[in-house]
């Protein structure tokens, strides 16, 4: 017995000895196969290898240990090429060139992978050889620039599993000679350039395709029965067919027998529609149902309740035509639920009481609790009422929440506050009331245009906020200094309310993009925080009370793109380094005190509107400003520019477009204007010239009338000192002159004070006799 199991032992012992070594030896034999080398380093020789992804493409190293080659351990045949792969590294390396039909020498060739492959050359459609790789199993050229029409030789690859051509530049019509290859299992046409199908009967022979893509494939002339050719392929898993311009028909499927659909996509397709007519409400199997802009209308089949594995569901942007009256609290799997734009109207009430709940009582057996939805979008639907507080504690995970564009009222719940939204947007509502607290994870929130009053809350409570807009409500009061600490903000928008005072110094507020405080009554210098915020790109300060010249270091902005500063009380020049805003599109000014002329270096920008109309500017418009061919507009009106206006095709546009656009400045001269600059002294040179004569008048005018004081004063004084006889008469005369100007001063003094004195006793008798009375 102990003999038997020791035989056994070696034997054991031996056996895998034996399958070790010729393992090994499968391994040392197992070296990449010359001839399939040599194809391809033939390939690598149309390449424009940029990046070097493919440096390890070398002649004296074995191929199949190339970056994106695989080969048989057992017979060193390359089996796979995959080039997507290759650049993952190299983003900016993507591969392209001219492809070479020595691939036809990797006959033992399964997979095939040149996403993203950049085709140049006089024959960008130099793929028809890839139909006669007999072996070939998958065919991946999904982003790559392949132009023409689809190769119908791609039908000869008789055991092609796998085909992708999405993205791809290729157009025409879709080969019908694809139907051909019974073995496909996955085909994706999405998404390609001009491409359409005249009938799709081909799919009928493709009975183990479990993935269908042709999104984007212009469908219009398709035959109407085409939900029943799609119901010949029972293995279908998913079916996209968004933006395919189907054709609206009778939607009702005798038998259904596309039972085993997870993801079906019918988006952008104007199928006009009742919507329990549809036959896509039977496939209990589907997770995601895409159905946005199909225009589809009426309410919505009691079935819909019974898809309890439905984890998306997409009926947005589809007129406003349907109704929600299915209760969806079996539906626990759901996770994203946007219906934005679709509904004709409702209670939010009732609508979020047939919504799943984390503490629903209408549970499916086998289903756990209903806390997966974490998104609800429920915007643009004329839904009226007060938001109830329950909204907020649908699911735990709940973090997106877009009830924007409706007719809610009331209050915001506080009970929102210890929500765990991410994102909520109330805008374009009749919510009233004051802000309280604010959910503390939110990273987005918009509640602009409503009717929100009282003040800011002190403390918003939310670190984490980048995007925060409460324009247009009648906030009053002013910016608490809390609202620095939100020092990850990158979106603020606090415009048409009616907040006064400073802004708070925010210091620490340095990701600052865009920053909008405009039409309230806000009071302060030019805010010296904004030194720091060098990423702020939109400024708008406008309509308010800000005063004070502009900062020199205005331009070290160097993202701004906005400048608005209109209808303030700034004043000063115009800082000369505001030129250094490479960036600058925009630049308004109007309605200040900004004095000065104008720089001649704006022109170094290139805008696209300018306005510095009524302002005290002087000075001659540059001329160069005729240059710039972007500027759609510009308005200098109302100010104290002189000269001729600058000639130019871009100016005369602007004219054109804005006829008021030089009003107010009466030394302006020269078309387009009536007035000719010959009557103005000749443009600029004869304005300058009559100006500098008016001052020289002014100037003689000054002088003779100075001299002629100072020699008749000489003369005067000179007579007196030697003249003593017409001395002593003078000061004779002035004596008698001060007495009589002396009587006559006290005689009117104390006739004045007599009279006063009677004026006063007669008010005092009269005002006794009153009281008497």
């Amino acid at each position: 017995m102990v003999a038997a199991s020791f035989l056994l032992l070696i034997a054991t012992c031996c056996f895998f000895l034996v399958t070790h070594a010729r393992r090994q030896a499968g391994q040392a034999a197992a070296r990449c196969v010359p001839k399939e080398r040599d194809a391809l380093l033939d390939f690598k020789h149309g390449i424009n290898d940029t990046g070097h992804p493919l440096a390890s493409w070398q002649r004296r190293h074995d191929c199949c240990s190339w970056e994106g080659v695989s080969c048989s351990h057992r017979t060193g045949n390359v089996l796979k090429l995959d080039l997507s792969a290759v650049t993952e590294d190299y983003p900016y390396s993507a591969l392209g060139g001219q492809l070479s039909s020595s691939l036809l020498h990797l006959e033992h060739l399964e997979c095939l992978d040149l996403g993203w492959f950049n085709q140049t050359g006089p024959n960008n459609n130099n793929v028809e050889f890839m139909g006669s790789m007999k072996n070939l199993r998958q065919l991946h050229l999904s982003g790559s620039l392949f132009s023409g029409s689809i190769p119908p030789q791609l039908a000869n690859l008789s055991k092609l599993e796998y085909l992708d051509l999405s993205w791809t530049s290729f157009s025409g019509r879709v080969p019908p000679e694809l139907g051909n290859i019974s073995t496909l299992q996955h085909l994706d046409l999405g998404n390609m350039q001009d491409t359409y199908s005249l009938d799709i009967s081909w799919l009928t022979h493709l009975h183990k395709l479990a993935y269908l893509d042709i999104s984007s494939v212009n469908l219009t002339m398709v035959a109407s029965d085409w939900p029943h050719v799609l119901n010949t392929l029972p293995s279908l898993e998913v079916l996209n067919l968004g933006n395919c311009a189907l054709p609206s028909t009778n939607q009702t499927l005798r038998h259904l027998n596309l039972t085993m659909i997870v993801q079906l996509d019918l988006s952008f397709n104007y199928l006009y529609r009742p919507l329990e007519s549809c036959w896509f409400w039977n496939i209990t199997t589907v997770e995601s149902l895409l159905l946005s802009q199909t225009y589809l209308y009426g309410s919505f089949p009691s079935t819909l309740a019974r898809l309890t594995s439905l984890v998306w569901l997409d009926f947005s942007g589809n007129a406003s035509a349907a109704t929600m009256l299915v209760d969806l609290k079996d539906l626990c799997a759901l996770e994203h639920l946007n219906l934005d734009g679709s509904l004709a109207q409702g209670n939010i009430k009732y609508l979020v009481e047939k919504l799943p709940h984390a503490t629903t009582t209408h549970k499916v057996n086998g289903v756990g609790n209903c806390s997966t939805l974490y998104l609800i979008d429920i915007s643009n639907n004329n839904l009226t009422g007060h938001i109830p507080s329950s909204v907020a504690n649908i699911s735990p995970i709940l973090t997106y929440l877009d009830l924007s564009g409706n007719n809610l009222t009331g209050v915001i719940p506080q009970e929102m506050g210890n929500s765990t939204l991410g994102y909520l947007d109330l805008h374009s509502n009749r919510l009233s009331g004051q802000i309280h607290v604010i959910p503390r994870n939110l990273n987005f929130l918009d509640i602009s245009s409503n009717f929100l009053s009282g003040p800011l809350p002190s403390h918003f409570g939310a670190p984490n906020l980048q995007d925060l807009i409460l324009s247009t409500n009648l906030i009053t009061g002013r910016v608490p200094q809390s609202i620095c600490e939100l020092h990850n903000l990158a979106f603020l928008d606090l415009a048409n309310n009616f907040l006064e005072g400073a802004f708070p110094q925010c210091f620490g507020m340095p990701g600052l993009v865009f920053l909008q405080l405009s039409n309230n009554s806000l009071s302060d210098i030019f805010p010296s925080f904004l030194q720091r915020c060098s990423n702020l790109a939109f400024l708008d300060l406008s309509w308010n009370k800000f005063y004070g010249t502009l900062p020199l270091w205005i331009g070290e902005m160097m993202n701004m793109q906005f400048l608005l500063l209109s209808h303030n009380l700034f004043c000063g020049h115009i800082p000369i380094k505001i030129t250094n805003l490479r960036q600058l599109r925009h630049l308004n000014l109007a309605s200040n005190n900004i004095s000065g002329a104008i720089p001649w270096s704006l022109s170094n920008l290139k805008w696209k509107s300018l306005d510095l109309s009524r302002n005290n500017l002087y000075g001659q418009i540059p001329p160069s400003l005729s240059d710039l061919t972007y500027l759609c507009d510009m308005d200098l009106s109302y100010n104290n520019l002189t000269g001729r206006i600058p000639p130019g095709r871009q100016l005369d546009t602007l004219y054109t477009e804005n006829p008021s656009m030089y009003d107010g400045n009466h030394g302006l001269c020269g078309p387009p204007l009536q007035r000719n600059c010959s009557s103005c002294g000749n443009s600029g040179e004869k304005g300058n010239q009559t100006t500098s004569e008016r001052d020289s008048e002014t100037i003689f005018f000054y002088f003779g009338l100075g001299s002629g004081f100072t020699v008749g004063l000489w003369v005067a004084f000179c007579t007196l000192l030697f003249k003593k006889t017409w001395r002593i008469r003078y000061y004779r005369l002035f004596d008698r002159a001060y007495d009589s100007v002396f009587v006559f001063v006290v005689v009117t003094w104390l006739r004045l004070a007599r009279q006063a004195t009677c004026l006063v006793d007669a008010a005092t008798g009269l005002v006794q006799r009153s009281a008497n009375n």
